[in-house]
């Protein structure tokens, strides 16, 4: 468990990221979860999704019952925090994310659409990728905003 120590102090435990947070949420939030993720060898983009479910965050109509409104996109409710372990590049991997100007033309009323809706109806969303970036960056990301993996054609996982 050692590496448990050095993960909290170097990424949660971090003066800068906790500056941003401050300046988001006051003192008004909470870190709910820290976890890891990889992207394996794969010839295949990931499909379009939210980490909150089928968010479709600008649908004024869609609300949890738990959770509240989904739709919201002024007051981020959860926000992702990735941190970078080692370069991201156009051929490992990179996240392509959505931007709400993208999300408010395809909406309102549509969940996201499937890849293959995706590559005839917004073929520039395949397009929309975060590189380069060093090991150390982080992405802040509002959990409910669209995205998905590209193709990591490195022939190694990242």
């Amino acid at each position: 468990r050692s590496h448990i120590s050095a993960y909290v102090n170097n990424l949660i435990d971090n003066p800068v990221l906790l500056d941003v947070l401050q300046e988001l949420y006051g003192d008004n939030f909470a870190f709910h979860q820290a976890s890891g993720d990889y992207v394996v060898h794969t010839p295949r983009f990931q499909v379009i999704h939210s980490d909150f479910g089928r968010a479709s965050p600008l649908c004024p109509t869609t609300a949890h019952e738990e959770m509240g409104p989904i739709h919201d996109w002024q007051h981020c409710p959860i926000l992702s925090i990735n941190a970078c372990t080692q370069p991201v590049t156009r051929w490992n991997g990179a996240m392509r994310i959505v931007t709400w100007e993208q999300m408010k033309t395809y909406c309102p009323g549509r969940w996201t659409p499937s890849l293959a809706g995706e590559q005839t109806e917004t073929a520039s969303w395949l397009a929309s990728k975060l590189f380069p970036l060093d090991a150390g960056d982080v992405i802040f990301r509002d959990i409910r905003v669209w995205h998905g993996g590209c193709p990591n054609l490195s022939g190694t996982t990242r």
